[in-house]
């Protein structure tokens, strides 16, 4: 049992990361995050294999 279960408890508030009214906002802004992080993905691993087959050629 942490401090914030202890908390939780304490005053009855909702335990961190709890949330009940998800708006359209709120799913906007995931997909917008998920939407990031693979471009970022995609994005390293193009930089690899393009090292990779600059490093391959250049031998």
């Amino acid at each position: 049992m942490d401090v914030s279960d202890v908390a939780t408890r304490t005053v009855n508030i909702p335990m961190v990361g709890i949330q009940d009214d998800i708006d359209i906002p709120d799913l906007a802004a995931k997909i917008l995050q998920v939407a990031i992080v693979t471009v970022f993905v995609y994005m390293l691993a193009t930089i690899a294999r393009f090292r990779k087959t600059e490093k391959i050629l250049s031998k």
